[in-house]
């Protein structure tokens, strides 16, 4: 959604005959600044969902982790230190 709120609004600009400038990046209801921001904020979460599902799913080269092994470090319990 962002990716096509974006580019209808690169293309008003140009059917303006403006263009798109950093001066005009924040103007408008939604701005193209905005569309940018959804873009980098999607491609972490895609990114993190990569890197997630490679490591449960098994594809025949090494084993594949349990499904919440994101969770691992608030599973095992901490060694106390001696006093």
């Amino acid at each position: 959604m962002a990716f096509y709120l974006g580019a209808s609004q690169m293309a008003q600009y140009e059917g303006s005959q403006q263009g798109v400038t950093w001066g005009s990046v924040h103007e408008g209801p939604f701005p193209l600044s905005a569309s940018l921001a959804f873009l980098a904020l999607d491609t972490l979460l895609y990114l993190a969902l990569a890197y997630y599902l490679d490591a449960v799913l098994a594809n025949g080269v090494g084993t594949a982790r349990s499904p919440l092994f994101c969770l691992d470090a608030l599973r095992r319990p901490r060694a106390r230190a001696a006093a």
